[in-house]
């Protein structure tokens, strides 16, 4: 038996990158996973991959997958995206918070609505998809 078998994980920012190799890998030991990012198609951003795209390539490895858009930034996204897990799993046993931009510049060069962006994202955005899933377990 695979060490995750039967468990649930949600991972943000799974599009492309690191979140779609963790989702992978997760996967690979049984995990059924949300998909969750901004990107639900081709075009959306300059980069390549979609939520859709991620969840079709883990149901190829077995497990259950679904594609959920979330923008963390956003508490009813966040809140919708939970709810669409347990609806769907009925838990979620992991989360990996994932979904994260970078800063364009040095820090003194950078206009603070970046900066503010950047926090949201990063910081505020993980706090609250944390949140959101731990108050699902009650």
């Amino acid at each position: 038996m695979k060490k995750l078998q039967g468990k649930v994980a949600i991972v943000t920012g799974a599009s492309r990158g690191v979140g779609e190799y963790m989702a992978m890998e997760l996967a690979k030991e049984g995990c059924d996973v949300v998909v969750a990012a901004r990107t639900e198609h081709a075009g959306e951003s300059r980069l390549e991959g979609t939520i859709g795209e991620t969840a079709a390539e883990l149901q190829k490895l077995g497990v259950r997958a679904i594609a959920v858009r979330c923008d963390v930034t956003d508490e009813d996204s966040i809140n919708a995206m939970v709810q669409r897990a347990t609806e769907e799993f009925g838990r979620v046993d992991i989360l990996v918070n994932n979904a994260g931009i970078m800063a364009p510049a040095p820090l003194v060069e950078m206009p603070l609505k970046r900066w503010d962006l950047i926090w949201r994202v990063n910081v505020r955005g993980a706090i609250a998809c944390s949140k959101a899933v731990r108050s699902e377990e009650h």
